[in-house]
């Protein structure tokens, strides 16, 4: 079974991953001064604000300014349709991993929220009865192995905040099938902006009555905010839906899922944090895997027969 690859989409998503990656960091930062869902409130209003100034702004970078009117017209429902579905579902992701980074490691957590990875192609089988060759198995496995390598140390105990990184995650997946449906259908930014408009507003909800909003605790989070606003939610996930485009929803989470290889760089770069030879290891595999998963069907055994000629 041939799956869908484009080389410029596989891009686009690794520079996502390498954003999402040091975004681990900011969002660890952040959550010292205010917080989740007020964190996730105003990440989510940025993001929707940046989206809206590129659109206005740069409006060559939209599709749809392109296309005929009528074509315009179901372009713009598709994102309003889409925006909401996947707001709703990203604001309940970002919440449960936002809370659950209170209660357990960043390592610990980017190693469940990485669990996504195999949880699309799962709920692809079970859904869009969708069956993956062996080969793109076997890389998700190696991927898990990878990601434990690199996020788990010491003993291994399951706590509360891994319960609701795990939640997180398995809403992560559901997002992934919601953009790879309607990406094809709309304008990447518009649905990003969308998006991001209804987590925010349900985020801002939730904030007003369990959080104290303080201004001088969101000024003092303020870079943090500001990183993960517009880089994390505003040009990452916008290059996510984009890549998603021409992109099998699996290959695509693989690639957007190497974020957890760019938390621990970020970690040793920015918080000075050391690096194990078990976690270079386990970037190795993740590395490995994600290259090996996208190269394309015969790919060896072409390359077999070539030096058997030679």
């Amino acid at each position: 079974m041939k799956i869908k690859f484009d080389l410029n989409s596989a891009i686009l998503l690794f520079i996502g991953a390498i954003i999402w990656g040091f975004a681990f960091v900011f969002q660890a930062r952040g959550m010292n001064h205010i917080g989740p869902f007020t964190f996730t409130a105003l990440r989510s209003i940025i993001a929707f604000l940046f989206s809206l100034i590129v659109v206005v702004m740069l409006p060559s970078l939209s599709k749809t300014q392109r296309e005929k009117t009528k074509e315009n017209y179901l372009s713009n429902i598709a994102a309003v349709r889409g925006g909401i579905y996947a707001g709703i579902v990203i604001f309940i992701g970002m919440s449960f991993q936002q809370v659950g980074i209170i209660y357990t490691s960043a390592g610990k957590a980017g190693f469940i929220t990485a669990l996504y990875i195999v949880m699309v192609p799962i709920l692809g089988l079970i859904f869009n009865k969708k069956i993956l060759p062996i080969k793109v198995w076997l890389c998700l496995l190696i991927s898990i192995i990878g990601f434990y390598l690199i996020s788990i140390r010491g003993k291994v105990h399951i706590s509360k905040g891994d319960l609701y990184v795990f939640i997180g995650s398995l809403f992560y997946a559901v997002h992934i099938l919601i953009l790879s449906h309607f990406s094809p259908r709309t304008d990447g930014i518009k649905l990003n902006g969308m998006q991001f408009l209804v987590a925010g507003i349900l985020s801002l909800s939730v904030a007003v009555f369990k959080e104290k909003i303080d201004i001088k605790s969101i000024y003092e989070a303020g870079l943090d905010i500001l990183f993960v606003g517009i880089l994390s939610s505003g040009v990452a996930y916008t290059l996510q839906i984009i890549g998603l485009k021409k992109m099998d929803p699996t290959l695509a989470t693989m690639i957007s899922s190497t974020e957890s290889i760019f938390a621990v760089v970020g970690g040793v770069w920015i918080l000075k944090e050391t690096l194990t030879s078990t976690e270079f290891i386990g970037c190795f595999l993740v590395f490995f895997a994600t290259i090996f998963a996208q190269l394309p069907e015969g790919f060896l055994k072409k390359n077999k027969i070539s030096k058997s000629a030679d």
